[in-house]
């Protein structure tokens, strides 16, 4: 069986901030208000072949588990070689690529006996012997 997938994220961050100030005895005012906001993506693609045997009467299908990866901190923001004063405590899960930290994705192969109702939808006979062909439906 051959498999392939396509992991990605999306993180961004937006801050604002708004001044306002009145003069003159509240007959004048001014505002000034400024807005940050930065998005980074990262996703990667991997693919492979596994073998197994799927026996009559059985379905098979391939599990794969993604390697995540966990960072935890104080997160400061910076643009253009600025640092604002926008920090925030926590903790992010996404994705990583194969092999990160020494955590390796898994894939496998498994199978299991068909249910009754699997066997009559794709016309089985007494004993578990497919009489005819199943198309897949989707």
């Amino acid at each position: 069986m051959n498999w392939s997938d396509t992991v990605g994220s999306t993180n961004s961050v937006e801050v604002s901030a708004s001044v306002t100030a009145t003069l003159i005895d509240k007959v004048l005012s001014a505002s000034v208000s400024a807005k940050y906001g930065y998005m980074w993506s990262n996703s990667h693609s991997e693919g492979g072949s596994i073998g197994s045997t799927v026996k009559p009467g059985e379905v098979g299908w391939i599990d794969r588990a993604q390697a995540m990866h966990k960072v935890t901190g104080t997160w400061h923001f910076y643009s253009d070689g600025l640092v604002y004063n926008f920090r925030v405590k926590g903790t992010v899960v996404s994705p990583a690529e194969n092999g990160t930290d020494g955590v390796r994705n898994s894939v496998v192969a498994r199978t299991r006996e068909m249910s009754d109702n699997e066997k009559t939808s794709v016309g089985a006979r007494p004993g578990g012997v497919l009489t005819k062909p199943h198309a897949p439906q989707g």
